[in-house]
């Protein structure tokens, strides 16, 4: 005897490029990205005070900043020399999305970069 019965399948529909796309952001006000769909970028800031980021109005300050900080907007967790910084950091992560995306920034930062898969259905 066979029985009829229901499953249930979770999937994760979206895909993402296997090749990062790395943006050099210390010098620019924005930049255009063929993502389909909104993603959550990796964001190096590099500098020292009180640092601001904003990406498509959405910000975050690291405050009494010195050296290097990693952004993982995906983890939700800003890490320096792989340690838990979150303390430090008030504000959101942002997202990068299809088309332009705005940026803008305060403080003494020395190098910022932005990395992101490109998303797909």
């Amino acid at each position: 005897h066979f029985r009829k019965f229901i499953i249930q399948f979770m999937l994760q529909p979206i895909a993402k490029a296997l090749t990062p796309t790395i943006i050099n952001a210390l010098s620019i006000e924005s930049f255009n990205s063929d993502t389909y769909l909104e993603t959550n970028p990796k964001i190096t800031i590099t500098g020292t005070g009180n640092l601001t980021f904003n990406l498509n109005s959405v910000s975050f300050t690291i405050y009494d900043a010195n050296g290097t900080y990693i952004i993982d907007c995906e983890a939700k967790i800003i890490t320096k020399n792989g340690i838990n910084q979150s303390m430090n950091m008030s504000g959101e992560f942002p997202y990068i999305k299809n088309g332009i995306n705005n940026i803008s920034k305060s403080g003494e930062i020395s190098a910022v970069t932005i990395e992101y898969s490109k998303t797909f259905i």
